[in-house]
């Protein structure tokens, strides 16, 4: 497997090499000089490089996207496609990367040209469908696993667009007046979705899940009454969605509230959360059998909800505020970022004990490896300016290697495996710190600085006060 990183050198590939607990990482690979961003097709056969619009770079123009084949192996690239577009945030690519769709931000040259915004492309191929989307909200971008049905949300419900066996496309949709969020998933060929939308007929919002071709009668429905915009998350299996509805004005807080909303197939809406406050973050393991919420006045409680029984276990109340669950399902890494303190936990979620503990200062993403045995934690321009570098951690947290790289704009991890047994390493012994006062990350380092040192072990045995031989 590999790590790819997008910086002012342009998009390089690392070889990573991990055995019985030690990293080798190889010396950088340069696969283009002209881009910053990338995005890989599901199964790492075709690559996408472009530069975002909004990073400013006079070398790197957001005019273009570059299409290559792949070769995870070895991790080689051959262009086979260069689409000249300007403004763009986003490349999706469909599951087998027979197609792939371009997300443009509007500006004045976009209109004044007349630009889609949103444009699906055959890979290696012709634009086969383009549309525009409402200011205000991206549309959301789905491919079933066999590719055959295509989903595009837009202000007032669905689009869906089925390729038949005579290559034929039958579209359907679903009106869903003002759609405020969705969130599909396809597993072993079900296609599912979770809405979020306000008809207005009542005083309440309402909150739905659909399987695909069933338009006409939803799975479930809940209420939910309080939020102004929404976010939904839906579980990879499909068997239940989570809601995330903020209020903009509170008399609590000056950033406002949020509130979270579960459903499942069964109707059932309980979601228990041991403290009230903001919800941090939500989120489902790669099975979908379980998931983690973050939620409460700081310091937030941190639970496990195990979606199939319905229980809840708290791991504890930690300045956390990011979770990312492994691919193996049973490893879960919390963060605290932002305006936390950099810290880390992993936790085993099958046994429930937690393994270690690290830190990651200003780490702006993080990210599993496809083995499930290694996580890096990078530094990202332009969030930061400066110090833009990417760790790599093993499953104890424990920083195996530190790389520098000027102007970081992206880095993650490209290669397909399987989860791998878990290597013997040595866990630093639990200590705990006792309660400090915050410190601003701009004065972390001149506190240490000014810090008395720490005084040198000695042999000489201590008597106490006023002891005399």
């Amino acid at each position: 497997m590999f790590i790819c990183t997008g910086s002012v050198k342009g998009i390089e590939l690392r070889r990573v090499e991990y055995e019985n607990g030690n990293l080798k990482l190889n010396a950088p690979i340069q696969v283009v000089d002209n881009c910053r961003n990338f995005t890989f097709s599901p199964k790492f056969n075709f690559v996408a490089f472009y530069t975002k619009s909004g990073i400013q770079s006079t070398e790197f123009p957001d005019k273009f996207v570059q299409i290559c084949m792949f070769n995870p192996q070895n991790g080689t690239i051959t262009q086979i496609q260069q689409v000249p577009v300007p403004n763009i945030t986003n490349v999706i690519f469909s599951p087998n990367g027979t197609f792939f769709a371009l997300i443009l931000r509007r500006n004045s040259f976009t209109e004044e040209q007349k630009i889609p915004l949103v444009q699906i492309y055959r890979t290696g191929g012709q634009l086969i469908r383009s549309f525009d989307y409402a200011l205000s909200k991206i549309p959301e971008i789905f491919w079933s696993d066999d590719e055959r049905v295509f989903a595009s949300s837009h202000s007032h419900g669905i689009n869906f667009y089925k390729t038949e066996d005579d290559g034929s496309v039958t579209e359907s949709n679903i009106e869903l007046p003002n759609l405020l969020a969705c969130a599909f998933v396809c597993d072993h060929g079900r296609l599912r979705f979770a809405v979020v939308y306000n008809d207005k007929t009542t005083e309440a919002k309402r909150m739905k899940l659909f399987e695909y071709p069933n338009l006409e009668r939803h799975i479930a429905t809940r209420p939910v009454m309080i939020g102004e915009s929404f976010t939904v998350k839906i579980s990879p299996n499909g068997s239940s969605a989570i809601a995330i509805g903020l209020k903009n004005q509170s008399d609590e807080t000056y950033f406002g509230e949020s509130f979270a909303y579960y459903l499942n197939v069964q109707g059932q809406m309980k979601l228990p959360l041991k403290k009230s406050g903001p919800i941090h973050y939500i989120e489902y393991s790669k099975g979908g059998d379980r998931f983690v919420t973050i939620a409460g006045h700081v310091p937030p409680s941190i639970s496990i909800h195990y979606d199939k029984v319905g229980t809840a276990f708290e791991i504890g109340q930690y300045s956390f505020n990011s979770v990312r669950f492994a691919p193996g399902n049973q490893l879960v890494a919390l963060g605290g970022f932002g305006n936390f303190n950099g810290n880390l936990k992993t936790f085993d979620t099958q046994t429930r004990t937690s393994i270690a503990d690290g830190e990651a200062l200003y780490t702006s993403e993080w990210e599993w490896s496809p083995c499930g045995r290694l996580f890096f934690s990078a530094v990202l321009y332009p969030k930061m300016m400066v110090s833009n570098e990417f760790r790599v951690h093993n499953h104890a947290c424990q920083i195996l290697q530190t790389v520098k790289v000027e102007e970081l704009t992206q880095c993650g991890w490209v290669g397909l495996s399987q989860p791998l047994p878990l290597p013997k390493v040595n866990l630093p012994a639990a200590v705990n710190k006792a309660p400090s006062a915050y410190v601003p990350p701009h004065l972390r380092a001149k506190m240490a600085a000014q810090a008395p040192p720490a005084q040198a072990p000695t042999s000489n045995p201590k008597f106490p006060p006023g002891y005399k031989k």
